[in-house]
C-alpha cells in the first residue's frame, strides 16, 4: 500500500541544480523524409504538427470515451436498443479482434517528436548496454496518461530496435475497447510477474514498464517530480530471478502534459482503482480539455544496474537484505541521472521524491 508523502515517507533527491557539461540530443525522425521545397515544408507540417496534435488528443480523449461506452452500454440498449447494439459489437470486436505486435505501427509515433521536442542522453549510455544481455526499463515518473511511454516505443525503435522488446500494461486494458488495440500493436502484455518473467527468461526479451504503476498516476502534478518505489520490491525480485540489468529511465515533461483532480491514493477513488488496478480519475489540459499542454520530452537513461548474483535451492526464497541493496543500488542510479541532466532539460530546480 502506498502511503501519503510524509517526512518518512519519503526521499528527497537535492543535487543542486544539475551539471554545466550534461548535454541531450535531439531525436529526428526518419519516416516520411522530405526535400526543403515549400510543398514538402506543408505537409511536413500537416504531419508532425497538426497531425501530432490530433494523434495526442485522440490518445487522451479514449481514456474517457472508452470507458463511458462501456458504462453507457446498459442504457443505450435500454433506451435505443439498435445503437446500443452498434455500441456492443464495436465493444467487442475491439476487445476480441486478434491484434499482435505491428512494428510499423510504433513507427508512426514518430511524428510526435516535433511537438514533444524529444530529446535523449540515449547515445552516452548505449555503448554500456550489451545487446546480448537482458533488461528491464524501468520508466519514471508514470503520469496521468502515459503518452511519453507511446512516443517512447517510437523513440526505442528509432534509436536501436534490437533493444525494443515488449512492454507491462495493467491486465484490465485487455477489455477496455480500442485502448488495447493500441497498446498490443505496440507488443504490450500484461505486466503479471510471472508473463513478465516468462518473456524475460523463455522469449529473451527485453522489457519495459511503468513501476509507478496505478499510484504513480494520482501522485503527478505538474512541476512535481516523483517515483513511487519505496514500497515496491517486485521489479528487484524479478530482475534477480531472471538475471536482468535495470536501467533506470526519467521522463522530464511526463508530469506536465495534464492537470488532474485534487485526489490522492488514499482517497475512496485512489484505493478503489489500485484494488481493481484501473486508476479513475478527472483530468485536462489546454482550455480545460484533454489537449494535453505543450511540454518538452527528455528521455534520461541512467546507467544499467545488475542484479545480485544469487544461487537459489528450490523453494528458497531471496534474502531481502540483498533486494534492499539493489534497491538502493537502483535508487542511486536514478538520482544521479536526475540530477546530472536535470538543468539540461530544462528543471534547474526540480527534486526527485523518492515514495
Amino acid at each position: 500500500m502506498v502511503t501519503q508523502t510524509t517526512q518518512t515517507t519519503t526521499e528527497i533527491a537535492k543535487g543542486g541544480k544539475g551539471s554545466k557539461d550534461a548535454c541531450l540530443e535531439q531525436v529526428i525522425p526518419d519516416i516520411w523524409p522530405m526535400d526543403g521545397t515549400k510543398g514538402n515544408q506543408f505537409i511536413k507540417w500537416l504531419v508532425f504538427k497538426a497531425g501530432a496534435w490530433v494523434t495526442i488528443t485522440i490518445c487522451c480523449c479514449m481514456y474517457y470515451v472508452a470507458p463511458l461506452m462501456v458504462i453507457s452500454l446498459p442504457f443505450a440498449l435500454w433506451l435505443a436498443p439498435r445503437a446500443g447494439l452498434t455500441i456492443l459489437a464495436l465493444c467487442a470486436g475491439s476487445v476480441c479482434w486478434p491484434s499482435s505486435d505491428w512494428p510499423a505501427f510504433r513507427r508512426v509515433f514518430q511524428h510526435l517528436f516535433g511537438v514533444f521536442n524529444v530529446r535523449t542522453n540515449f547515445y552516452d549510455v548505449s555503448p554500456r548496454i550489451d545487446r546480448k544481455k537482458r533488461y528491464i526499463y524501468a520508466f519514471h515518473p508514470h503520469a496521468i496518461v502515459p503518452l511519453h511511454a507511446l512516443t517512447w516505443c517510437a523513440f526505442l525503435d528509432r534509436l536501436d530496435r534490437s533493444l525494443y522488446g515488449v512492454g507491462g500494461m495493467a491486465t484490465a486494458i485487455y477489455f477496455v475497447p480500442f485502448v488495447c488495440n493500441i497498446f498490443r500493436w505496440l507488443n504490450n502484455i500484461s505486466a503479471n510477474y510471472k508473463v513478465m518473467k516468462k518473456s524475460l527468461v523463455r522469449d529473451k526479451k527485453n522489457v519495459y514498464l511503468l513501476p509507478d504503476g496505478i499510484a504513480g498516476i494520482y501522485y503527478s502534478r505538474r512541476g512535481k517530480h516523483y517515483a513511487v518505489l519505496k514500497k515496491r520490491r517486485g521489479l528487484f525480485r524479478l530482475a534477480t530471478e531472471t538475471g536482468a540489468s535495470l536501467i533506470p529511465i526519467y521522463c522530464f515533461g511526463a508530469n506536465d502534459m495534464l492537470e488532474q483532480a485534487d485526489w490522492d491514493c488514499d482517497s475512496f477513488i485512489g484505493k478503489m482503482s489500485r484494488k481493481f488496478k484501473l486508476s479513475v480519475t478527472i483530468y485536462w489540459g489546454q482550455l480545460g480539455l484533454p489537449i494535453p499542454f505543450p511540454v518538452n520530452l527528455s528521455y534520461v537513461f541512467g546507467e544499467p544496474v545488475a542484479p545480485p548474483k544469487v544461487e537459489l535451492r528450490e523453494g528458497e526464497k531471496i534474502d531481502p537484505k540483498v533486494i534492499e541493496e539493489f534497491y538502493d543500488r537502483y535508487v542511486a542510479a536514478l538520482r544521479k541521472a536526475f540530477d546530472h541532466y536535470k538543468a539540461a532539460a530544462g528543471y534547474p530546480d526540480a527534486e526527485l521524491v523518492v515514495i
